[in-house]
């Protein structure tokens, strides 16, 4: 795959609210002081890089030849993870029987990270109907790239329905799922979110999954 066109990301890590708070009157002076807290409005939760709140941040779905299974994303207020009001949806296509079709992938490029001693963390919800065959249930796993396109993704993570639950992956390759040799977590310039159907899974699945709180 050709290295696209870089995308800036546009839902950077925020930074606290700040709102004032006035202190109680000091005994016998009558003066009241000013002084300014950390506080957060209601339903705000400024802790992840992608929190998918004003938009999908330069995520997109994957079109490699054999990734096809996602073919659309966008910001979704269905669903969403704690104290936020969106999340970013992955609209999926999936045909267990269709190699290009039995998985879908939705990714963001970002400008070259040194992540060797990160954990990247999302959380996904994925809607009752989603898991397939019980003996077979489909997955989730994230995963990144370098900067020469050499991938790292984590260990197969069974869909949980009609609950968020997180998955993880280690930037510097313990207990990976796959990884092409030469993979190097101090250049990764992509991070992603890939949903596949089980290894014996032939029907697939049609409708949508959420991705929030995509952090490191």
């Amino acid at each position: 795959m050709s290295a696209p066109r870089r995308i800036a990301e546009r839902d950077s890590r925020q930074t606290p609210w700040q709102v004032p708070l006035l202190a109680a009157a000091i005994a016998g002076a009558g003066a009241i002081i000013g002084a300014v807290i950390n506080k957060m409005p209601p339903g705000v939760t400024p802790k992840a890089r992608y929190t998918f709140e004003t938009g999908v941040a330069g995520w997109r779905p994957q079109d490699a030849a054999t990734t096809r299974g996602c073919w659309a994303v966008s910001s979704s207020t269905s669903r969403h993870h704690d104290g936020g009001s969106r999340s970013l949806e992955m609209k999926l296509s999936m045909n267990g029987s269709d190699p290009a079709r039995s998985s879908g992938e939705a990714w963001v490029e970002t400008s070259p990270r040194d992540l060797r001693t990160a954990t990247i963390t999302a959380w996904i919800y994925a809607p009752p109907g989603s898991r397939g065959s019980p003996t077979s249930p489909n997955g989730v796993q994230l995963f990144i790239k370098d900067s020469s396109w050499r991938s790292l993704y984590a260990p197969w993570h069974h869909v949980i329905e009609g609950e968020w639950f997180q998955v993880t992956i280690q930037a510097n390759g313990e207990r990976p799922g796959f990884i092409q040799p030469g993979f190097d977590p101090a250049n990764v310039v992509a991070v992603g979110v890939k949903f596949g159907t089980g290894a014996a899974e032939r029907n697939g699945y049609q409708g949508s999954v959420y991705v929030d709180d995509v952090d490191w």
